[in-house]
């Protein structure tokens, strides 16, 4: 059991270590777990994004007097939420984008952020403050799981696809004077946001080491308790067995004393009384008083 023990311990260490290579089946489902969690924050942010479309399109309905700016809002922001809908759509119900979330949801991202370059390029380029949430969306390759490399693809993309947009439609707003300032923010946060969604995918990764160390800890700790449980019972049972026969034998040894002292005893009774009447037959006669008492004692 403690030989077992300490193989388990010194396995449970080397499985918790970051730079293990994970075997065939522990990858494969860490590579589930990694869909699984694409799947559910892609939704949920397509959905979340739906409803902020909408929200924003009654507001500008209620606020925007610049009828360009509100053509331009009638137009985009029913897209945008068409198109999150759709995402969230196909990738609960697609079998491909559930196999592969992080690719049609970038492929839906890449759409949504051009809608939002040709929009933001129609209310008035870098010099409009709608330009600024432009520094928004690489903030979609933080909390999405997966490698860096697919990290840096699902940040990167999207955000191409705003700039070929704005800048696509609207070449103009490139001789900007201190654009400098905006394109030196936006590639800090795009860098940094990258950097911080990787330590957090590492992070994920050695805490689902230790989720998946600690189910099979519990397992085979389960199975020791059985098998304890199991030898536990085991030799209450044979407690009891040697216990019962020990019993036995004493009860059995205390009949055949008990009839040992009766056949031998008796025998010698009748025998000790045969003797001293032949003794006081022969010897004394049959009046002779000093066998009395020996023969009532006998008796």
């Amino acid at each position: 059991m403690n030989d077992r023990v300490e193989v388990r311990m010194r396995t449970t260490h080397s499985t918790l270590s970051p730079s293990t290579q994970l075997s065939s089946s522990l990858e494969s489902h860490w590579n589930v777990h990694l869909q699984q969690e694409a799947l559910r924050i892609l939704i949920q942010a397509s959905l979340v994004l739906a409803v902020a479309m909408l929200f924003g399109l009654a507001i500008d309905s209620l606020l925007m007097d610049d009828p360009v700016s509100f053509g331009v809002a009638m137009i985009a922001l029913p897209l945008q939420a068409t198109l999150c809908v759709g995402c969230a759509v196909c990738l609960r119900y697609w079998p491909f984008a559930r196999r592969h979330p992080n690719w049609v949801g970038g492929a839906f991202g890449t759409l949504f952020t051009m809608l939002i370059g040709y929009s933001m390029g129609e209310l008035g380029g870098m010099d409009r403050p709608f330009f600024y949430v432009v520094y928004s969306l690489p903030c979609v390759g933080l909390g999405v799981p997966g490698t860096l490399r697919t990290r840096i693809a699902l940040t990167l993309v999207p955000l191409g696809g705003f700039l070929l947009a704005f800048f696509g439609m609207h070449p103009e707003h490139l001789v900007i004077s201190h654009a400098y300032v905006a394109w030196v923010h936006l590639i800090f946060m795009t860098i940094a946001l990258v950097f911080f969604g990787h330590v957090h995918h590492k992070k994920s990764y050695e805490l689902f080491l230790l989720r998946n160390a600690a189910v099979e800890e519990s397992h085979a700790l389960a199975q020791d308790k059985a098998e304890l449980a199991e030898e536990v019972e085991t030799q209450t049972r044979n407690f009891v067995a040697v216990t019962d026969r020990a019993e036995r034998v004493r009860i059995e040894e205390r009949i055949d004393l008990a009839r040992i002292l009766h056949d031998d005893m008796g025998q010698l009774i009748v025998s000790a009384r045969a003797g001293i009447h032949n003794l006081e037959k022969t010897a004394y006669g049959d009046g002779n008083m000093p066998l009395k008492g020996l023969r009532s004692i006998v008796e």
